[in-house]
């Protein structure tokens, strides 16, 4: 790379003075993860970016274009100190917003991200409207250590008691009330949870008075409060399912959900099945109370001469538990009962996972065979792969271990997306350490993209505890490494948070301060948060009937849980390393391949 010189050179040039070419990103590609002569290249581009900078420039030509050239230089070998550098020879000249003119003077209306620092300001600013100071403060509600003004507290109480829940949720679309309803959510769970809970419980009983074109919109919102609801909010949740007009099973479940969770076993089937549905929710087994065996006789004493139709509903609802039978409940399910076994993909992923545990050697040609293979992909716990969690669940072996090393070099894990499964799947698996000691072998590397991959893995660690140290950092970041490792404190900063409030939620006394919890906790989460959220159930003491309430609420909103985690994971998938795939290139198995040639040419 080192002889190259020219191509730098022209790149760099056409780039300053317009002309916005996709092969600057590749050479930028190209120099990062040059393994071959790093040090001669950068060694080389320091020295023509010296040279540059002395150049006097042609009449016509802005005096500081050689400075910008000489950055820009710099700037491609990635390097730390050289970054340093090039910041500070950087004359700025093609900078039309600047950090010290467009920030500094009015944090709460830049278009820089808002400092921590300048956070309690921007809520007492009484120019800015109450949207406006939301809005610039969105993440940092989600932080149990920061504390906003009093001030600010009083006035969102204000607006909390003026807010006409009649509004919300009420129809088909979603009305500007919602989206500023939903913006206040997290800020409401920190200053006003008594407000949040009284707001939710009375849009829930308005479901009493919905009418019939509207009922679909009003359910399906209604397990998303369940941990907030009484007697008034269940009886208002049966009214809207008996209202009448014309409805769906996806609509009577929802409410059926929140009338059958205080019932005891025997009345939960029998609303279910009186119910009529024409197909049976899953969601029901994470509210169904689990039948003894002498429920299961009396169940089926009372339906088995009934329709068709509930004894075909009692089968599934009766699947839903594994349950000792006695002889004449098997007699009536053998009558019913259909088996079906494991496709045979899935046999194979069982086959790999118990070779790699046998027979080493042979389960990694055969992983390596199934990668390469497979059309389908089986996704597992924590939204892996099952491919990906069978290498780290498995015993340690040489071959497991080198399997996994080859797993997080460029050819599996060339996004930011696949390195952040990578991290999942070590913490889920137990296999922690294994990561800490890979990040610890790129933090000592001698090539720079290394040292990059080091810290973005280190951003997606688990069981991170506030408060992250560097995750809220004074002034502007000027460099790239700078602002890698300022994500990387961020993205650890992101796990801690919804650690607390899951413990939060865990331990709340009562469901004002259960419901404020859990908002927080859904707007904070991603992915990470499946590797502990069962581990914090099972050290928690409580067994009460408000915490077994609790986890039916969990339980009932991992569909809601899901789609929020996918939400903390964007454009994860067009970057590695923090910086940008381009298009029509892509850092891929074909680009590495690319750069080997071109290594080997040189």
């Amino acid at each position: 790379m080192a002889k190259a010189l020219p191509i730098f050179e022209t790149a760099a040039v056409a780039l300053e003075v317009g002309d916005h070419i996709y092969c600057w990103d590749g050479l930028k590609w190209l120099c990062l993860l040059n393994e071959i002569d790093p040090d001669e290249t950068a060694t080389a581009l320091r020295g023509l970016s010296a040279k540059i900078s002395c150049r006097q420039p042609e009449q016509g030509v802005h005096p500081d274009i050689p400075k910008r050239i000489a950055a820009l230089l710099l700037w491609l070998t990635g390097q730390e100190n050289d970054e340093d550098a090039a910041a500070s020879i950087d004359p700025g000249i093609d900078r039309r917003v600047t950090y010290e003119k467009d920030y500094l003077p009015q944090p709460g209306q830049s278009w820089f991200p808002l400092e921590r620092r300048h956070a309690q300001s921007v809520l007492a600013d009484a120019e800015l409207s109450l949207h406006d100071r939301v809005q610039r403060t969105t993440e940092l509600w989600l932080d149990p250590n920061f504390e906003p003004p009093a001030s600010f507290v009083k006035e969102v109480r204000a607006v909390a008691a003026r807010i006409d829940v009649e509004k919300l949720n009420r129809s088909g679309s979603r009305t500007l009330e919602d989206y500023d309803f939903e913006r206040l959510e997290p800020v409401l769970a920190r200053c006003a949870s008594d407000l949040l809970a009284d707001l939710t419980r009375r849009k829930m009983r308005s479901m009493a008075t919905c009418p019939p074109e509207s009922r679909h919109w009003s359910a399906i919102h209604a397990t998303e409060h369940l941990v907030l609801a009484g007697e008034a909010e269940v009886e208002a949740a049966r009214k809207l399912r008996l209202s009448g007009g014309d409805g769906d099973d996806d609509v009577f479940n929802k409410l059926l959900l929140m009338e059958i969770r205080e019932l005891n076993v025997q009345a939960q089937f029998d609303e279910l099945i009186h119910a009529d549905l024409e197909s049976i929710s899953v969601q029901f087994a994470k509210v169904l109370r689990p039948p003894t065996p002498d429920d299961v006789d009396a169940l089926i004493a009372r339906y088995a001469d009934g329709p068709s139709k509930q004894q075909r509903n009692l089968l599934i609802l009766l699947s839903i538990y594994r349950v000792e039978l006695t002889d004449k409940a098997w007699s009536w399910v053998e009558s019913f009962a259909n088996h079906c076994g494991f496709g045979s993909e899935q046999a194979f992923l069982a086959l790999c996972e118990a070779l790699l545990v046998h027979d080493s050697e042979r389960g990694a040609q055969l992983w390596k065979t199934l990668h390469r293979t497979m059309i389908m992909r089986y996704i597992g716990a924590a939204g892996v792969e099952e491919l990906l969690h069978i290498v780290f669940r498995v015993p340690d072996s040489p071959a497991a271990t080198a399997l996994r090393d080859e797993l997080a070099g460029l050819e599996y894990c060339h996004t930011d997306q696949a390195l952040f499964n990578l991290a999942i799947a070590t913490a889920y698996n137990g296999k922690g350490d294994w990561l800490a000691s890979f990040i610890k072998q790129d933090q000592a590397s001698k090539f720079t993209w290394r040292r990059k991959r080091a810290s973005v893995l280190a951003g997606f660690t688990v069981n991170n505890a506030l408060p992250v140290e560097d995750a809220w950092p004074d002034g502007e970041s000027k460099t790239g490494y700078a602002d890698l490792a300022r994500k990387s404190a961020r993205f650890r900063w992101t796990e801690a948070c919804p650690r607390h409030w899951w413990r939060t939620y865990l331990e709340a006394p009562d469901p004002t301060e259960a419901y404020a919890a859990w908002v927080l906790f859904m707007r904070s989460s991603d992915r990470r948060c499946r590797v502990w959220m069962n581990q914090a159930i099972e050290a928690t003491q409580e067994s009460d009937d408000f915490f077994k309430l609790k986890m039916i609420h969990a339980r009932l909103n991992q569909g809601q849980l899901k789609n929020s985690l996918k939400k903390h994971e964007d454009k994860l998938d067009k970057s590695f390393l923090d910086r940008r795939i381009f298009a029509g290139v892509g850092l891929n198995t074909y680009l590495v391949r690319a750069i080997k040639t071109f290594w080997r040419v040189y």
